[in-house]
């Protein structure tokens, strides 16, 4: 099992209105400058390979050697609650869980957060309403079509300069009409329609993003192999200002 390569911790707001179960990589490494937060970590360490692909690009040089927490779902009913644009959760992702890791790493300055499907909604969400603290997001097949592209609907203009969304869907996301287990959550729109309508809403409020769609379904398999490109691409422009900087 991969939790076994990690340290397992209880973080909980100040209010002690959330507890979430978090499984820490890397805790010696005391001197990055920034954090890597997955939701959704049962999806992302039991489906995805996550942790082969994190220690293959830390090997390559791709992506740094800093910390990388992940968030339980805390189950199913909590993913529909947690997940669908709460600002409480947000908040406490953005404050509460960041704090927490900076007792440990006090020279953590920024954060990247990912998700996949529910909570690659709540991973654009919380980066956009949380600008200073989260510079890129990496949402999965995201699941844009929540309550009729609300997210696309309320979406503030960029308050951070160069703030980065990855957002990929596969070419067989085309249900429509359907409801979610266990709250019923309703899905009127396919995963293409409600991405593609969020990335023009996005770049009309000035955020960047890179959209890729690829060949396949709503399945872990295909999040694995996306997650091997997304992670380089959110440090690309580091590794090459250090190859750069080197070769001046």
């Amino acid at each position: 099992m991969p939790y076994s390569t990690l340290n397992k911790h209880l973080v909980s707001s100040k209010d002690l209105s959330y507890e979430r179960t978090v499984w820490l990589l890397d805790q010696a490494a005391q001197s990055s400058s920034e954090l890597i937060v997955f939701l959704d970590a049962e999806l992302y360490l039991e489906r995805t390979s996550a942790l082969k692909t994190i220690h293959r690009w830390r090997d390559a040089g791709l992506i740094p050697q800093g910390p990388v927490l992940f968030v339980s779902n805390n189950g199913a009913a909590s993913r529909h609650e947690d997940f669908t644009c709460h600002p409480g959760y947000a908040n406490f992702i953005a404050s509460d869980v960041m704090d927490w890791a900076r007792q440990s790493y006090p020279d953590v300055k920024d954060g990247v957060i990912f998700g996949l499907s529910l909570s690659g909604l709540a991973a654009a969400y919380i980066a956009s309403r949380h600008p200073a603290v989260f510079r890129a997001a990496v949402c999965q097949s995201p699941s844009f079509w929540w309550d009729q592209a609300r997210f696309a609907d309320e979406l503030p203009t960029s308050a951070r300069p160069g703030q980065e969304y990855w957002i990929c869907v596969g070419s067989d996301e085309t249900s429509a009409g359907v409801s979610h287990p266990p709250s019923g959550l309703y899905q009127g729109m396919t995963q293409i329609a409600g991405c593609s309508q969020t990335v023009a809403a996005l770049r009309s409020k000035g955020y960047e993003v890179s959209y890729r769609e690829y060949r396949g379904g709503h399945d872990p398999a295909c999040w694995g192999e996306d997650l091997a490109l997304a992670l380089p691409w959110v440090w690309r422009k580091r590794v090459e200002a250090e190859l750069q900087s080197g070769s001046g």
